[in-house]
């Protein structure tokens, strides 16, 4: 699916106003602002301003708002249809992720997915992509008849008179087929199902489907095919089981899956939600870098190649949580240690005190017979680039700025959004990506 209209409404994650300027700003009651706060969308700032703490697309009665992450704040692309998909991507990719290992997810990643509305706009864009693969859902029909066209050989044994003429063997009459496709018994839940969520969507939906979109006109025209009095074989929930329950084609039960989830839904009376995004970006961002490495070395436990803490009494030792770097990839000629930063490197925000001490300690415990070839930080930029480049390091330093070396140095390595979306969503050859891990150019813009 490709971006066709942007949303006029956005804002930017990290964004302060009073509550009454975010109501004027939003168009929303007291009570619907205080729903968002109860949500953890908006956090106090100070006495009498609150700040967006939230990533993805805000609904209210008739409007949608994009939030932007807030690497975005001064860029011009803010506009931009494609940026606004991309980031509604990401967030989609990440909700699914969260859900697939929902067992050894972080509760705070669980938690901080504004998750109400997630259910109806993935039964949305899964039905769009299953439409956009297969169409409206129909079936095949096999007829028999008795002209020479489509001759069916097994029929035609099975049914005529064989009669032998020398050595050869004719039959009686022959059996011909006529294979046929018409609406299936899922098409025009299917069709309401489109329109329904598109309309109930509105105007985020247009950010996958134009009004004028060919699936919608599809959609239109299978439900003016019906008529209004026509039985239709599939229309309530349990009908959909029954289906399922019946159905050997995979890709049916998948559309009848979620035509399921979009009825249970309505019936639940969610058609339009109230967010969908998440309220700690710095997840998604760490997924997306792990991504971005994927292609690197092989995952390896900071346990199996650094020692850990330990607490050691007179009658017994006690073990601490160990320490976890964010992505620890180990190479044939060394370890590399990256810890994926949600701060802004165009701001010149860069991670603090502890942070630094931390991923030096990951460096420095790790086993002396083992290299350490790369110790970084993963910044995001939202300048345009083709690989991820070296703005600086972190090191421990006296009170005259002279290097203290008995301390291992931090790279911050920016990584460009697009690139960092490109290889989360799937668009480029991670393999590319990743070794500019390992050799970036250095960037002095950021001085």
């Amino acid at each position: 699916m490709d971006a066709l209209y942007a949303l006029k409404n956005f804002l930017y994650e990290g964004q302060v106003m009073s509550s009454l300027a975010w109501q004027e700003q939003l168009r929303v009651t007291d009570t619907s602002f205080r729903a968002f706060m109860a949500d953890g969308i908006f956090v106090p700032s100070s006495a009498q301003a609150f700040r967006l703490n939230f990533v993805g697309v805000l609904f209210t009665d008739n409007e949608a708002f994009t939030v932007l992450p807030k690497i975005f704040r001064n860029s011009v692309e803010t506009k931009n249809a494609s940026l606004q998909y991309d980031v509604v991507a990401c967030i989609r990719r990440y909700i699914a992720s969260v859900r697939r290992r929902t067992r050894h997810a972080e509760a705070s990643e669980t938690l901080s997915l504004k998750d109400e509305g997630a259910k109806i706009i993935d039964v949305f864009l899964s039905l769009v992509d299953w439409t956009l693969d297969r169409g409206i859902h129909s079936e095949r029909i096999e007829a028999h008849g008795f002209d020479s066209s489509d001759i069916d050989w097994g029929a035609t044994m099975r049914d005529g008179i064989p009669l032998h003429i020398g050595r050869s063997v004719v039959y009686s009459e022959i059996t011909s087929r006529e294979i046929t496709n018409r609406y299936g018994p899922l098409a025009q839940i299917q069709a309401k199902a489109l329109l329904a969520m598109h309309q109930g969507l509105k105007p985020a939906s247009l950010l996958w489907l134009d009004e004028n979109d060919p699936i919608l006109e599809m959609a239109a025209d299978v439900i003016a095919s019906f008529d209004e009095n026509e039985n239709v074989s599939v229309h309530t929930e349990t009908d959909l089981l029954e289906y399922m329950n019946g159905c050997n084609q995979d890709h049916d039960k998948e559309l009848a899956g979620i035509l399921f989830e979009w009825l249970s839904g309505v019936q639940r009376g969610i058609d339009r939600p109230s967010a969908y995004g998440t309220t700690a970006f710095e997840y998604v961002w760490e997924d997306m870098c792990r991504e971005i490495v994927r292609e690197l070395g092989d995952l390896t436990s900071h346990e199996e190649i650094a020692s850990q803490p330990l607490y050691v009494f007179p009658h017994t030792n006690k073990k601490p949580q160990g320490q976890r770097p964010d992505i620890l990839r180990q190479l044939p000629d060394g370890i590399v240690i990256l810890d994926a930063k949600w701060y802004d490197a165009d701001s010149r925000d860069w991670p603090g005190t502890q942070d630094v001490i931390k991923q030096m300690m990951y460096q420095a415990s790790v086993a002396n017979n083992l290299r350490v070839i790369c110790n970084a930080f993963l910044v995001p930029t939202c300048m345009y680039g083709q690989e991820i480049f070296c703005v600086g390091r972190a090191c421990m330093a006296n009170s005259s700025e002279k290097i203290d070396e008995r301390f291992p140095e931090v790279e911050l390595l920016a990584v460009p959004w697009n690139l960092a979306y490109a290889a989360y969503c799937g668009t480029i050859n991670n393999k590319i990506i990743a070794a500019s891990v390992l050799s970036p150019n250095v960037c002095g813009r950021y001085d």
